[in-house]
Formats: C-alpha cells, structure tokens, sequence
C-alpha cells in the first residue's frame, strides 16, 4: 500500500493503464504562488501564471513529481520560467521567497503548513491560489485483490 499524488491528467492516464491498482482518494490539493508579503500580488485572491511571467521561480528539486507539475503548469500557460533555485528542502524555499528573491510554485499544503511552527503561525509570506485552478489528488493505493489494513479501511470509509 502506497500513497500516490497525481494530477487530475495523469490520474485518468493512470486509472485505465492500471486496472489492477485501486485508488482510495484521500485528499485534493490546488496549486498556489508563495510571494513575500511586499509583492504586488500578495493580497490577490487568485491570480494567472501568467501575471508571475517575469519573475524569477523558486520550484521543488529538479526531477521531483512537484517539479514536473510546476514546469508543465507554465508551459501550458504560455510562460516559460525563469528558475533561479530549486531544493527539496521548503524551508530554504520559504527563506528565499519571503527574502524577496523569487516567488515559488507548490501545492497548499505544502505552504499551508511548513515544517518551522513559526511560520505556520505568522508566515512572512502570502500564498495565492493559482487560477484556472491546477490540482492533485492524494490517493491512498493498493493491489486490487489485496486485504486493507484496519487504517485503510477506515481511510476508505471516511473518503466516501
């Protein structure tokens, strides 16, 4: 049993290659912008990836799933980013944004809730949803003719 995040593209993609793999939806998450608070687009509700063409990007490591999201996300958008910084480590993205380096790309939850207390109580960063949207769905996995754990089946009873 694993869990998997996807994209509402390669989830589909993924739903009719692997017939044998059941998925238990366990959460969705959308795409944000991180700007440092001063930034002109900080206090926007949403905003376009068009409107961040001329910035510089923060992105997770180079290679990763999140990554790929970001990169593809622009392309489809018309921009091609401008990435100065890539780490898998969100604190040194969060420092380097709310510095005023560059803004970042990544799912809300990973800016909702960072890893330092202190930011997750008073960050010195805004984050604003990214419109038209871009989700993922976490998906707890599992071989179709597998037995659930106990916490599986309760994961599963409170998905539906």
């Amino acid at each position: 049993m694993i869990l998997l995040r996807e994209t509402a593209s390669t989830l589909s993609q993924n739903l009719f290659e692997n017939e044998e793999i059941v998925r238990i939806p366990y959460s969705v998450d959308y795409l944000v912008a991180v700007l440092p608070n001063a930034h002109p687009l900080a206090k926007c509700t949403t905003i376009s990836l068009r409107e961040l063409q001329d910035e510089e990007f923060c992105f997770i490591k180079e290679g990763s799933f999140m990554y790929d999201i970001c990169r593809l996300s622009c392309q489809e958008a018309g921009i091609s980013p401008n990435v100065v910084y890539s780490s898998h480590r969100l604190d040194n993205i969060f420092d380097m944004v709310t510095r005023g380096s560059c803004v970042a790309l990544m799912m809300n939850k990973h800016a909702e809730h960072p890893i330092d207390s202190d930011l997750s109580n008073n960050p010195p960063f805004s984050t604003v949803k990214i419109s038209p949207a871009i989700t993922s769905q976490v998906s707890l996995c599992c071989l179709k003719d597998s037995h659930l754990s106990n916490s599986a089946r309760l994961i599963n009873w409170f998905c539906h």
